[in-house]
């Protein structure tokens, strides 16, 4: 009973103080003029102090500096930890503080971070030469103060970028702080659980001035301090477990502070690359809470959603103490899909990089024109293959096993597979228009190098080798070769089947002149138009799926398929349908609200001037 005192007493002392200290930080801020205004990219509607933060900074100071002084049961707090934390903290805080008064640059404040940071992995907390990963022992010796100064920057940042709704920041830290002091309780390092408490006490304690409608924000001074502390408790504890996936522990413990950093700063990277952003210090309206804000999600249901979020990766964090390796692992993947998926719903545009076309942006570059680099790609696919089907065919994957044969055949059939290429003529094609001639031709190519490079290895090698190895080879090889070759062509027509602009219309007639005009406009935004599905007279054509788009029924239908899709025109492909069907689908098309189309290719002489376009996109009837 005295050393669940010992540890809860103090975490209620601090509580009351912050609690008590809250009014106080409030009248300071409005009278030196820290005060949040409504802007562009605020939520709330009126002005708010934000020096909250101080309220908490200092009833943890008070309750550590008299936990020193009464040497208060086992919550001793050593010499080698207070140190890093204060002297640490104080560029943090400091400049923290002063933004809160008046703006400071970006760039100055993440360099007082760096330097606070670097102060702390100086005076000794620090990851140590070893990190543990599902079991095992990985070394990352002198990288260990470079990571250590990355992580405490990181996670101190993490926590003032998320802090944008009412309560959100200080709400996630003490999910975090609880969910930490219980592993560290847990593992037996009672000691650093019932100091972590004291910063859970004294956010519980300012929470109710922060939740929403909120009367204090934490600033600044609060955010960065509290992010500090904890990116400091998790290396002076996590760095030393070794259970469950134990490098990832403090990352799961502070997860959607971090998530939402990786995510500001990955997709701020991307609109960088492309020339859609000013950099990746420019301020916007696009992280996690502000993208369930634009969902429709009401403030304080957010602030609940997030809430919970951060309990699930909490609870992942303790859960993973009790698995081994194997489970960690599988556990870890489960939680990342969950996350993509998660990421996925919020909408953000900037990783939409293939219905956007970025990717294919890659494929215009200069250098990837060139026939060389093509070479160069088929090297490096043919010494991919060689060790994947050594691989496949002894099912050890350690690189050390597969030396041997690898080298046996990456030697032969790397030059193999250029000269077949070669002389295949695959290097004068163009990966934008592969289709299936260039994939039979990438077949050919690829059974020339399989079989005549499998009968030199067998004539110059010490080592006998199975015919299977070579037909594994030739398969990756084949499936490598075609993806690469094809993936222009693929990207492509997800961007196009995933563009919204254009009118939306079907197409009347699922034969070759109908999938002709959907690849037509497919290819041609310009022309207005964005094929949504198909309509054909044969009902065995019904439900089939043609370039990625269904087939919706019969002509008989025709109405209540155009009001079901919402389309807002019917587009006829060729030009065998007599008048009166023509006639009756226009009826219905114009009963339906939609207009009628027909879509015609035409080949004219140029030795008289052309009566039509080749293209023609006549409207019939509106």
């Amino acid at each position: 009973m005295r050393e669940v005192l010992s540890y809860s007493l103090p975490a209620m002392a601090a509580a009351v103080l912050a609690f008590a200290l809250a009014p106080l930080a409030s009248r300071l801020a409005v009278a030196i003029g820290a005060v949040d205004h409504p802007g562009e990219r605020k939520i709330h509607a009126s002005a708010i102090p934000r020096l909250g933060g101080l309220a908490v900074v200092t009833a943890i100071a008070i309750v550590l500096a008299a936990i020193q002084v009464v040497s208060l049961g086992r919550l001793q707090i050593p010499v080698q930890f207070l140190t890093p934390l204060v002297l640490g903290g104080l560029p943090i805080f400091a400049i923290s503080l002063i933004d809160d008064i008046r703006p400071v640059g970006a760039r100055k404040k993440l360099l007082a971070h760096l330097v606070g940071a670097a102060i702390a992995v100086a005076l000794g907390v620090s990851l140590g030469p070893q990190v543990h990963l599902f079991g095992n022992a990985i070394n990352i010796g002198i990288f260990a103060p470079v990571l250590s100064v990355l992580w405490i920057a990181g996670v101190t940042n993490a926590f003032n970028i998320i802090d944008g709704l009412d309560g959100l920041s200080a709400g996630l830290a003490l999910i975090s702080a609880v969910s930490m002091a219980a592993v560290f309780i847990l593992l037996g390092e009672r000691q650093m659980g019932g100091i972590v408490l004291v910063l859970a006490g004294a956010l519980a304690g300012f929470l109710p001035y922060n939740a929403h409608p909120a009367r204090l924000f934490l600033g600044d001074c609060g955010a960065t301090a509290i992010g500090f502390s904890l990116s400091l408790f998790a290396l002076k504890g996590g760095s030393t477990l070794t259970s469950g996936f134990a490098a990832l522990l403090p990352v799961f413990i502070l997860g959607l502070p971090i998530a939402d950093t990786l995510i500001t700063m990955a997709r701020r990277t991307v609109g960088r690359l492309e020339n859609r952003d000013k950099g990746m210090f420019r301020p916007d309206r696009n992280h996690i809470h502000h993208r369930l804000l634009a969902l429709g999600v009401g403030h304080a249901r957010a602030v609940l959603i997030l809430y919970g979020a951060g309990l699930a990766f909490a609870a992942a964090a303790f859960i993973s103490i009790f698995l081994n390796a194997r489970e960690a692992s599988l556990f870890v993947v489960a939680l990342l899909i969950a996350g993509f998926i998660g990421v996925h719903r919020l909408g953000y545009d900037e990783f939409a990089f293939i219905r956007r076309g970025s990717v294919l942006k890659v494929y215009e570059m200069p250098a990837v024109k060139r026939g060389l680099f093509v070479v160069f790609v088929d090297v490096f696919l043919a010494i991919v293959t060689a060790y994947i089907a050594v691989c496949l065919k002894s099912d050890v994957w350690s690189v050390a096993a597969a030396r041997g044969p690898w080298l046996d055949l990456v030697t032969t059939l790397v030059p193999a597979t250029v000269l077949a290429f070669w002389w295949s003529g695959m290097y004068r094609g163009s990966w934008r228009v592969a289709g299936p001639y260039e994939f039979t031709r990438a077949g050919g190519a690829v059974l020339m190098t399989t079989v005549g490079g499998g009968l030199i290895v067998d004539a110059v090698s010490t080592n006998a080798y199975p015919a299977s190895l070579f037909v594994v080879y030739g398969l990756v090889s084949l499936l490598l070769t075609v993806s690469s070759r094809g993936s222009y062509v693929v990207l492509d027509m997800i961007r196009m089947r995933a563009s919204r602009h254009g009118v939306p219309v079907l197409i009347y007639g699922a034969g070759p002149s109908g999938v002709a005009a959907a690849l037509e406009l497919f290819r041609d935004p310009a022309a207005g138009f964005r094929p949504v599905g198909f309509v054909d007279d044969d009902v065995r054509q019904r439900g089939r799926s043609i370039m990625g788009l269904p087939v919706f029924g019969t002509g008989r239908e025709i109405e209540s398929i155009v009001r079901a899709t919402g389309v807002e025109a019917v587009l006829v492909s060729g030009s065998r349908m007599s008048q009166e069907r023509l006639a009756t689908i226009s009826e219905a098309c114009a009963r339906a609200g939609a207009s009628i189309r027909r879509y015609n290719v035409q080949v004219e002489g140029l030795e008289e001037p052309p009566a039509a376009a080749p293209v023609d996109i006549r409207v019939m009837r509106s």
